[in-house]
């Protein structure tokens, strides 16, 4: 499941709509080892519970996830 949902992330891009979008993603390590995980893409790109107004035309945005 975890593989089906993010093998496409790895490969640089995520299907929205059926339509594939850019995403850079990158593990973060410490002395070699997986600490966490960093993506960045377009925000314009996914849909939102909020719509993005008042923003720049070009928004990045990032999500990162580490290990506690």
């Amino acid at each position: 499941m975890i593989e089906q949902k993010y093998l496409s992330y790895v490969r640089g891009y995520k299907l929205e709509n059926n339509e594939p979008k850019n995403i850079h993603t990158y593990i973060i390590e410490a002395d070699r080892t997986p600490i966490g995980y960093i993506q960045i893409y377009n925000a314009y790109d996914f849909e939102r519970s909020d719509p993005l107004i008042n923003l720049p035309s070009k928004l990045a945005a990032l999500d990162y996830f580490f290990n506690a």
